[in-house]
């Protein structure tokens, strides 16, 4: 079943994902880039890891376990513009 995330929960899912990879033969580490970005999820709250850098290392790492989307609504009740 498709599950809707955050880009947080998304990155703390494929975080949790890779360190259970670590035990696997073909995994033996975790990558540096990866490694980096958790350290930034994780750090100063004005530093945060943002969407593009998530998505880009789902992409590299994780081809095809998650789907990005982007949703704009338009707001047709409003009549100033």
């Amino acid at each position: 079943m498709d599950k809707h995330l955050t880009p947080a929960e998304a990155w703390e899912d494929f975080y949790a994902w890779m360190q259970s990879r670590k035990n696997n033969k073909e995994f033996a580490r975790m990558p540096a880039d990866v490694q980096e970005a958790n350290y930034t999820y994780k750090g100063d709250r004005d530093y945060r890891l943002g969407e593009r850098r998530i998505a880009n290392l789902l992409e590299k790492y994780a081809p095809g376990r998650y789907t990005r989307s982007t949703f704009y609504t338009i707001n047709e009740d409003l009549k100033s513009y």
